[in-house]
């Protein structure tokens, strides 16, 4: 975001029903996501005339639509919808995830998900998680899991979610596809942010509020990672340290190999120490868009540089300003 006396914005809200393409007027929207969540939550204030356009198909099969917030566009699944008059205006409330609800227990009846079928990797086993029609980007390094290592019953997304988080990683939503991002929680540790291009650079300039919470957390520099079952046992140590502080130890099934192990181990001795939670608000710039979680941000501040991870995103509609809200875990 360059630095400028004067922001000359021109903010646009569009709400499109996918499949007509008919324009739904947009009075307001709230629409948020962070690394803790598998898809987008949102509410909205449309016109009450709106009505016959959001209730649900044949079958009960909800409306989709496109919102899309200076270019930044996100497919929402239409799941809730409340009336209210003011003044004798009437208008429609609607509240909903995004398309990736479609991979929960609301949709998707439980079921077991195994490799008792023979060796898969975990990207592989991850893959077979996802019902027709879904893929998965996988973001971690693969490991080996023997066969009958893993089961697990659920829906899709809680499947996916616990293959994810044996390696230390989330899900994250693609915004429009029908596709699921496995990212590692620090694609890169803290101690290295410093030397590492980030994905933004955003002044103080361009905000219009800043937040700071400060937390101390304990600084372990070894945790001990088990598998149950074929499973194995790793030590995972930061170097250079004596590895004298350990963390509680994690268990869990799919820790296989010591590519998990090592994967696993990370977030915990890097989610350590003095840390500030930032929270910035600032407009949906167009051509920079949204900072979703997972970008890596230097925000300065005159003398003062902050570099840190996004964890969480909320963006708020209320005509004519739009501003997302763009939370960062950084180290000091």
């Amino acid at each position: 975001v360059p630095i400028r006396e004067i922001y000359l914005m021109i903010n646009s809200a569009v709400f499109q029903k996918v499949g007509s393409g008919e324009v739904i007027p947009c009075w307001a929207l709230s629409m948020q996501t962070d690394s803790d969540s598998w898809t987008w939550g949102y509410s909205a204030s449309v016109p009450y005339s709106a009505m016959p356009l959001l209730e649900p198909v044949a079958y009960g099969e909800p409306v989709e639509i496109l919102a899309t917030v200076n270019g930044f566009s996100v497919r929402l699944v239409v799941e809730g919808m409340s009336t209210e008059r003011v003044f004798a205006q009437e208008s429609l409330r609607i509240t909903g995830r995004g398309r990736s609800a479609f991979l929960d227990e609301k949709y998707c009846a439980p079921s077991t998900f195994d490799n008792a079928g023979g060796l898969l990797s975990s990207q592989q086993i991850a893959d077979q998680t996802m019902p027709f029609g879904w893929s998965v980007e996988w973001g971690l390094t693969a490991w080996p899991v023997p066969a009958g290592a893993w089961s697990h019953y659920g829906t899709p997304i809680s499947a996916l979610l616990a293959v994810a988080s044996a390696g230390g990683a989330y899900v994250q939503p693609h915004e429009v596809d029908q596709i699921q991002r496995v990212l590692p929680l620090y694609p890169l540790p803290p101690w290295d942010w410093p030397g590492a291009t980030p994905d933004f650079i955003l002044p103080s300039d361009a905000t219009t509020r800043e937040a700071i919470e400060y937390a101390d957390k304990p600084m372990y520099n070894r945790v001990y990672v088990r598998g149950t079952g074929q499973g194995i046992t790793g030590s995972v140590k930061r170097a250079g340290t004596a590895g004298d502080l350990l963390a509680q130890m994690v268990v869990d099934p799919l820790i296989t190999h010591r590519d998990a192990a090592a994967q696993r181990g990370l977030p915990i001795l890097a989610d350590v120490g003095r840390q500030a939670r930032v929270t910035l608000r600032t407009p949906v710039f167009p051509g920079v868009g949204v900072v979703v979680p997972g970008k890596l941000v230097r925000y300065v501040d005159g003398a003062k540089v902050r570099i840190g991870i996004s964890r969480g995103v909320s963006i708020d509609v209320q005509h004519p300003v739009i501003r997302q809200s763009i939370v960062l875990e950084t180290h000091e």
